[in-house]
C-alpha cells in the first residue's frame, strides 16, 4: 500500500515536531528550513543559535549573517583553524595565518564582535591564531548585554588585566575562562599537548567578581584567590 499523504505531518502538535527539529543534526535542520514555512521556523533558531566564524569568514560578511539571522543567534565562537598553506608541518615557528583578504583574526573577530548581538550569551574566542585580547574585550564591552559566559583562550600574559575588564564591563558575566591553548604552538602535525596551569573556581552568589559562578584562570589556586579577594566589590 503506498503512502500519500505528504502533508501528514501538518497533523501532529508543534510541540511535537519541535521535538523533531532538536533531534536533528545541523544537516538535517538545513533540509528541514527547505520544506515548508512551519519547520523553517521552527529549525532557523536551532540551526543558527551558534555561529562558529571561521566556518564563514571566506563565505559571507559578518553584517549579511547578522541581517539574516542575528536574531536566533545565542552563541559565538571563533576557535577552530582552517589549515592554510605555508604552515605545513616542516617548520618549526609557524606564520601567523590570516585570512584571505589579508585580515588578522583580530580584524575578522571585531568584525562579527562589532554588530549588535542583544540575545548573544555566549562567545569563546580560540588561542591559536593570536590575537588582540584588550581590543576584543573593547568591542565586547559595547555589543553584549546580556554576555553570561565568556572564553578567551590563549589570554594568559595579562591575565589579570582580562579579568579586570571583563568583571567591570560586563555585571551579569556567570562564567569567565581565561586560559591557554592545551595545545603547543606548533604547526598542526606536531600533536604535542601538555598540562597548564589552571586554577577553577566555583562561587556562591554574591563574591567580590560582579555575579560570577565559574571562573577559571592561569595560575596557582593561592594566587588567584588572593587577587579575586583584592577586587573591589562590583
Amino acid at each position: 500500500m503506498e503512502y500519500t499523504d505528504r502533508d501528514a505531518y501538518s497533523k501532529l502538535p508543534a510541540e511535537v515536531l519541535l521535538l523533531v527539529c532538536q533531534a536533528s543534526d545541523r544537516k538535517t535542520l538545513g533540509a528541514l528550513q527547505h520544506v515548508s514555512v512551519e519547520w523553517r521556523n521552527l529549525a532557523l533558531p536551532l540551526l543558527w543559535r551558534t555561529i562558529e566564524v571561521s566556518d564563514w569568514e571566506h563565505i559571507a560578511t559578518a553584517a549579511t549573517v547578522h541581517s539574516l539571522y542575528g536574531r536566533h543567534v545565542r552563541a559565538i565562537e571563533y576557535r577552530q583553524y582552517r589549515r592554510r598553506r605555508g604552515n605545513s608541518a616542516g617548520t618549526s615557528s609557524p606564520q601567523i595565518p590570516s585570512t584571505a583578504d589579508g585580515k588578522t583574526k583580530t580584524d575578522v573577530a571585531c568584525d562579527w564582535l562589532g554588530l549588535p548581538w542583544p540575545k548573544v550569551k555566549r562567545v569563546a574566542i580560540g588561542a591559536w591564531p593570536p590575537y588582540n585580547v584588550a581590543r576584543v574585550q573593547s568591542v565586547l564591552s559595547s555589543h553584549f548585554p546580556c554576555l553570561s559566559v565568556l572564553v578567551l583562550e590563549g589570554a594568559a600574559a595579562a591575565w589579570i588585566d582580562t579579568l579586570q575588564r571583563a568583571v567591570t564591563t560586563h555585571p551579569n558575566l556567570q562564567g569567565l575562562h581565561i586560559t591557554e591553548d592545551n595545545r603547543a604552538l606548533l604547526p598542526p602535525a606536531a600533536e604535542i599537548f601538555y598540562k597548564r596551569l589552571e586554577t577553577h573556581f566555583r562561587f556562591l552568589v554574591g563574591s567580590n567578581c560582579a555575579s560570577l559562578t565559574h571562573l577559571t584562570v592561569p595560575c596557582s589556586a593561592g594566587s588567584a584567590a588572593k587577587l579575586i579577594a583584592e577586587l573591589p566589590t562590583l
